[in-house]
Parts: structure tokens; sequence; C-alpha cells
């Protein structure tokens, strides 16, 4: 098919699904880093059939992810932040009687061209604080029952450690100068 021979390599020992592949396996490898297969898939004539009454032969593949996001820190490409997150802010949960007002302020915020992430669970304001510093992220809105009688959101700073409790109708206005934007 004239590519060059140095592109592709006939592996006659390769072994892939015998449970369900009827035809050629392939992968796709990456030499350099050395992470092994990225993708790889084949021909699976009866396969489709589990799942319905026609007979249709197909091709399939599968690509892992993770395997090229490996290989894009290991050749230094993509952004800066591979690995960890683009989100800015954090949008703490309390408990269920808080989610509603969760999900107002993390709507705002991406409305207002914050990147923002809404927590998905209730665990303890601790946990959530360091699932946002293990991601990366730099500021956590917390507002709890006290914050939302008083009407309030604190924002706060995971690298410099300083936080600061602002209006609740100003808190984009506060994010935003604190991001620099």
């Amino acid at each position: 098919m004239g590519l060059p021979a140095d592109q592709y390599e006939v592996d006659l020992s390769m072994v892939r699904g015998l449970g369900y592949y009827t035809g050629p396996i392939f992968e796709a490898v990456v030499d350099e880093p050395k992470v092994g297969s990225i993708c790889g898939g084949g021909r699976y004539d009866n396969l489709v059939g589990i799942f319905s009454s026609q007979h249709l032969p197909a091709v399939g593949i599968s690509v892992g992810l993770e395997r090229i996001i490996e290989v894009m820190e290991g050749l230094g490409l993509g952004p800066k932040s591979l690995g960890k997150t683009l989100t800015q802010a954090l949008v703490s949960v309390f408990g269920v009687e808080t989610v509603p007002e969760s999900l107002r302020l993390v709507q705002e915020l991406r409305g207002a061209g914050i990147r923002a992430e809404l927590y998905l669970g209730t665990d303890r304001l601790q946990n959530q604080l360091r699932y946002a510093s293990r991601k990366g992220i730099r500021f956590v809105t917390i507002a709890g029952p006290d914050e939302l009688a008083a009407r309030t959101v604190v924002l706060k700073d995971l690298v410099s450690g300083q936080q600061m409790t602002v209006p609740r109708d100003q808190v984009t206005v506060a994010l935003r100068q604190a991001l620099g934007a």
C-alpha cells in the first residue's frame, strides 16, 4: 500500500481476543517513550450478532487514552498542565441542602468564563480541599449553611493559603480579580 517498511511490522505471533476476533488484528505501538500499545483492534464477524439478530461483519478498535496522555507527557506535547486540570475553581458541596446553591454558583462562574468544577459528593470539606489540591485547582468556593444564611461565600486560595469572605453577588468579580483576569 506504499507505506515505508519502517512504519509497520507484521507479527504472526500476536494474539488478541481469540474468543471473538475472526480475522486480522492490529495494534498501534509507540516506541519512544516506551509505553507499549496505545490502541488495538481487529475483525470480528460474529460479535455484533450477540447483541442483534443480524449477522454483521465488523472491524473495531479501542484507544488507550491514558497511554496517549503518557506519550504526550513524555514528548512534552500538549498544555503545560497536562496531567493536572484546567479547572480554575472548585465549588464545594456541604450536603444535600446546599446542592441547589452550589449548582447555581458553578453555572454562574462558568457563564462568566471561569473554568469551574462542582465537587461530586458531600464529603467533609477537608476531603474536598485535598481533592482540589491533588488536581491542581487553585481556588475553592465554600458556601456552607452559615455562608448561605449570611449571603456570603468564602474564596480559598490553595496556593497562598489565604481566604476571604465575599458577598454572594460579588463572587465572580472577586474570583476574576484573584485569577488576574
